[in-house]
């Protein structure tokens, strides 16, 4: 809201009038009836946040009384969501039924990891079983080679399991330790000052506490966060205690060759190895 006018007209002007500013060749001005109206427009202005705070608060406090009602809408709302998302994922070819069963299994055909398949434009297809007589798996092979994908698809989320045929146990816990670029509040933690592998020894000690027989644990290269000798030494002695002491089906994986020796201790303990095909290209 201002008039500008050359330096050299600025003589010729009413006395009352305002300069707001100038450069060496303008200057600009305001008259008095602007400067009313603008000092009245601030002050409109400062009545009308002043009223629409009044009226936000007065919305939260119609809102605070019917919390619990909004509260039950959205979570309803969002199972809803989840229920037409599986429903949806559920429907497109190469997704089976899961058979349930309360014996300790899991038993898949073909598996494959959904998240990874919709990356890759082919993905080799696993079998999985886990029951009585092979209640451990012991897992290595080649970084890159799929270990982590393996375990991941376990495909214990309650739907349909991408794969040709899926036999699954109930479980009365899921215990993980993935990795802490896997688990946001391992990155929390280790933002606070713990260390990755203070992180993965809580974490894996909280699960040799709460896990049962009838539980299902995965550990993703447990030890890797300390030197060889004493990574070796912590994941040898973590697996042998679960294996005789809780006895819960477990996938382990590891770059330590000597935690294969399990697999004579412990008769429901097998090791595997993710194969490779090497390009010589």
């Amino acid at each position: 809201y201002l008039l500008e006018f050359r330096t050299t007209q600025c003589k010729n002007l009413p006395v009352d009038w305002i300069k707001i500013n100038n450069t060496k060749t303008f200057s600009r001005y305001r008259t008095p009836f602007i400067e009313k109206k603008l000092k009245e427009k601030d002050l409109y202005n400062e009545k009308l946040l002043l009223e629409c705070n009044l009226a936000y608060k007065d919305f939260l406090n119609h809102f605070t009384d019917d919390y619990e009602n909004f509260k039950n809408v959205i979570n309803k709302l969002s199972i809803l969501d989840c229920l037409l998302s599986l429903s949806t994922v559920a429907a497109q070819p190469g997704y089976v039924k899961p058979i349930y069963t309360e014996e300790n299994i899991i038993e898949v055909r073909e598996g494959r990891n959904p998240i990874t398949e919709v990356n890759k434009t082919t993905y080799v297809p696993n079998d999985i079983l886990l029951n009585n007589e092979n209640k451990c798996m012991i897992i290595t092979g080649p970084n890159m080679g799929g270990k982590s994908n393996y375990v991941r698809q376990v495909a214990l989320i309650g739907s349909y399991v991408p794969a040709e045929y899926a036999k699954l146990g109930l479980f009365d816990g899921i215990y993980t330790r993935m990795g802490a670029q896997d688990n946001i509040m391992s990155m929390f933690k280790s933002l606070n000052g713990q260390s990755t592998f203070m992180v993965e020894l809580q974490e894996t000690s909280n699960i040799m506490k709460y896990a049962t027989p009838k539980s299902l644990i995965i550990l993703d290269e447990f030890g890797r966060g300390t030197s060889t000798y004493d990574g070796i030494a912590l994941a040898y002695s973590t697996l042998s205690y679960l294996l005789e002491n809780i006895n819960a089906t477990t996938l382990f994986i590891t770059h330590f060759t000597a935690i294969g020796s399990l697999e004579n201790k412990f008769p429901q303990c097998h090791n595997y190895y993710m194969n490779y095909v090497e390009d010589k290209e």
